[in-house]
């Protein structure tokens, strides 16, 4: 992501509760920023489409700090599933 976090997809291998591994794909779906416990921050989204599911996991990384993970969105039909934002970050040296 850091070199070109533009790019048209991602796909990121994912070690499920049983331990096997699925690769993820996600597609760039645009630039954001948002208000977030921690404060606003400058994000690039992600989106995740599982059609067959109808579930829709939206992830939002912020390029200033080092592309971290600072929410993560998900639902299934129409009723939200799952949401995790950023309350607070420290850097550990």
């Amino acid at each position: 992501m850091m070199a070109n976090p533009e790019q048209a997809h991602y796909v990121y291998p994912v070690i499920s509760t049983s331990g096997s591994i699925k690769n993820y794909v996600y597609e760039y779906d645009g630039a954001e920023e948002l208000v977030l416990p921690y404060g606003l921050v400058k994000t690039i989204r992600l989106k995740r489409e599982v059609v067959d599911k109808k579930r829709v996991t939206y992830a939002w990384f912020a390029p200033e700090m080092d592309y971290l993970l600072v929410k993560l969105y998900q639902t299934k039909g129409d009723v939200e599933q799952f949401e995790a934002q950023l309350k607070s970050h420290q850097y550990l040296k």
